[in-house]
Parts: structure tokens; sequence; C-alpha cells
């Protein structure tokens, strides 16, 4: 006489276990990624937005020195060339570059997004 029997097997249940631990630790790492990755985002648009402000700011009051201001943890800096190009550098809190912006005295710059002015 055979008899059947409904269900899993141990093994079988272990390694289903297995395959979705493994899933949703690639679910959570990319997760992670993305929201370093927004973050990162986020803080080159605000130094964008501060470096078009600072620029700007710079060029409608000619003639322009050298000089730095801080924003946040974000540093900016800025100096003019004798070319007449302004050169505006925007670091993070380790002084790594974010933005680098170049401009030509007497051109205008694009008006900076909402909130972009000083902090």
């Amino acid at each position: 006489m055979v008899t059947s029997r409904h269900g899993f097997t141990l093994a079988e249940v272990l390694v289903a276990l297995l395959l979705i631990s493994f899933g949703a630790l690639g679910l959570a790492a990319m997760a992670a990624q993305v929201t370093r990755s927004t973050r990162r985002s986020l803080e080159i648009e605000r130094a964008v937005a501060r470096a078009s402000w600072v620029m700007d700011s710079l060029l409608s009051v000619p003639p322009v020195s050298a000089g730095s201001d801080r924003a946040g943890d974000l540093r900016i800096e800025w100096s003019p060339a004798a070319t007449g190009v302004l050169l505006t550098r925007v670091l993070d809190r380790t002084d790594n570059p974010l933005v680098s912006l170049y401009a030509r005295e007497g051109l205008p710059l694009p008006d900076p997004p909402v909130g972009a002015g000083p902090r």
C-alpha cells in the first residue's frame, strides 16, 4: 500500500530560506546604495545652486578679488583670472571638489533655483 505525503522536506525549506535571505540582503544593499547616491546628488545640486548664486553675485560687481565662503558643510572658493574668466569651486566637508564653474565677465549666468541664496 502506497501513501502520499504532502508538504516539503526540511532540506527544501532550508534551501528556500537561504535563497530568500540572499535576495533580502541584496535588496538591503541596493537600498543603502540608492540612499547614498541620492544624498550625494542632493549635495551636488545644492553646491551647483550655491556656486551659481555666488558667481552671479560676483559678476554683477566687478572687479572681483579672490575669496571664499562657507555654506553649511560646503566651502565655496572663487578666483579671477587675467583673461576675465571667473572660477568658482565648491568643496565638500573633506575638501573634495563637488563643482567647478567658469564664467567670462559680462556674460550673466542663469537665475539660480529657488532657495539657492545664502543660508
